[in-house]
């Protein structure tokens, strides 16, 4: 962004509470200048696409917007484990608001770093207090999808300063999973934690598929759209493709072209490395392909899932099938 001029025009745009459409852009939000400032310029990022004007730009950020509210519920999962001590997986709202502020292609691949090298060592403990699995559906509603829905459907509703505070709510969301995370227990009871029938894994097994299926759903039909639609505007070309050309440097629509551009880029860095996760998933964990070791079938599985289902639809499908086996080797570590 900062070689195209986008950040620039940020920044501006920002500076001057203005677009380069003479659109007013707000810049008080919680009254300390300089984070008003930097909010703001997020602000800005955001409302040229929400407001669809822009109906491929629109369509890519409501589809990875939700995907996103899907892999917060992967971190919750795995940050409330009872085996997981790394304290940068445990405090597992810091990831959504990471990538929420830089980019799923920054924060996703740093959290699946950490994340492999903390399971890498040992079997971790995987039972999850049953509070805590029990509002797993809850917050993925009110914490993640509803204040989604609001940020991208504000534009029939209410007028621009609305949009954007609804904007900011939504992008620091996350901080309210760190709230509810020092409220709802994390202790798992002794006598439950190596029972493979107990009760979170049935709650944690239908997050996942609920989330999959929401994930899965909204994706199809951003595909359909973009393959079966005669508009060019929301051809898949246009809505995946990165065309850094399109961005012009000093244009009116330069900020609405860049931030797609930078979604786009963000997309494709978020699809590789949930492929990734999943390999490392099935070569761990021996699932779905026995024992073989045909990468040629694991990558048309894997990749094709990923084309067809989306990252949320698989990534939740992959951990659908995990859930059981992280009990059954747990307890057959706890034998040895």
């Amino acid at each position: 962004m900062a070689y195209n001029g986008t950040l620039v025009a940020l920044f501006r745009a920002s500076w001057t509470a203005a677009f380069a459409d003479a659109r007013p852009l707000r810049t008080t939000y919680i009254g300390i200048p300089s984070l008003d400032f930097a909010i703001s310029v997020l602000v800005a990022f955001f409302d040229n696409i929400v407001d669809r004007e822009d109906e491929g730009a629109w369509l890519l950020i409501f589809n990875f917007e939700v995907v996103l509210q899907v892999a917060t519920l992967w971190v919750m999962v795995e940050g409330s484990r009872k085996g997981q001590n790394e304290r940068k997986i445990s405090l597992y709202f810091l990831w959504p608001l990471l990538w929420n502020l830089f980019g799923a292609a920054v924060a996703f691949p740093l959290y699946l770093g950490f994340h492999t090298r903390s399971t890498a060592a040992r079997r971790l403990n995987p039972a999850i207090s049953k509070a805590r699995s029990n509002s797993l559906i809850p917050i993925l509603f009110a914490i993640c999808f509803f204040p989604v829905m609001a940020m991208h459907y504000a534009y029939r509703l209410t007028t621009d300063s609305n949009r954007q505070a609804l904007i900011v709510i939504c992008q620091f969301s996350p901080l309210i999973l760190g709230l509810l995370g020092a409220v709802i227990p994390r202790e798992v009871s002794e006598e439950s934690h190596v029972n493979k029938r107990d009760g979170d894994v049935d709650a944690i097994r239908y997050s996942y598929f609920l989330a999959g299926l929401i994930s899965g759903g909204v994706y199809l039909y951003l595909l359909s759209t973009t393959v079966l639609s005669g508009d060019p505007s929301v051809g898949f070309a246009r809505v995946f493709v990165p065309s850094p050309s399109s961005v012009i440097m000093g244009h009116v629509e330069i900020i609405r072209q860049g931030a797609l551009l930078f979604l786009q880029y963000d997309w494709i860095i978020f699809n590789l490395a949930c492929a990734l996760w999943i390999f490392l998933i099935l070569d761990n964990h021996q699932i779905l392909l026995g024992n073989t070791k045909s990468w040629l079938k694991r990558s048309l599985l894997v990749f094709g899932s990923l084309l067809l289902l989306g990252p949320g639809g698989t990534v939740c499908g992959v951990l659908w099938l995990r859930e059981t086996h992280l009990r059954n080797e747990f307890m057959g570590q706890d034998r040895q």
